[in-house]
């Protein structure tokens, strides 16, 4: 099985109002204060139909920096998985060390925590630019091929030091992009 792993802000969705490819587009502060970029929607249901897995791994600082809490961001993810149906989880890591990994799906959402909060599998952070995020999720899957899609370098980063595939967000969108 294929796994199409996606950054989340700024590659699937953004602040209602944004405009994509735009980082000063906007903080999504509140869990329905977003939008699905219609680019993506369409590249989405493309891979969807081509049999891919799609989740999405996202750092989300702002639980980090107090700017939202921690049960709102698993509220936000919830949200988009609702606006965008085809994807199955959403990773995500809310602290600056990358200690932590969220998981959200349909039915369930909880926070990871390994025991050992400095290794898990030899996994150092699951904050991008490191790959462990990546790597967990790979790990998760039994899997083909592997693309990760983002928008900013720290992504290309990840998936690098993870040895995954990347590609531009504005390169994978199909159609108009807003």
């Amino acid at each position: 099985m294929n796994v199409l792993i996606l950054d989340m802000d700024g590659t699937v969705r953004i602040k209602k109002g944004g405009v994509p490819g735009q980082l000063e587009s906007g903080f999504i502060s509140h869990p329905k204060d977003q939008e699905i970029i219609p680019g993506a929607v369409k590249a989405i249901e493309k891979y969807h139909q081509e049999g891919w897995i799609i989740v999405g791994a996202s750092n989300q600082g702002g639980v980090a920096a107090g700017k939202k809490t921690l049960e709102s961001c698993f509220k936000e993810q919830r949200y988009t998985i609702q606006l965008a149906p085809k994807i199955y989880r959403i990773y995500f890591c809310p602290d600056y060390e990358g200690k932590q990994l969220g998981i959200v799906a349909r039915s369930h959402s909880y926070l990871f925590e390994p025991k050992d909060n400095v290794y898990y599998k030899g996994l150092r952070s699951f904050r991008k630019p490191e790959p462990g995020m990546i790597q967990y999720i790979q790990s998760e899957y039994e899997r083909g091929k592997i693309l990760f899609v983002g928008d900013r370098p720290e992504d290309e980063q990840a998936a690098d030091k993870a040895g995954v595939d990347f590609q531009w967000a504005s390169d994978w969108w199909i159609g108009d992009r807003k």
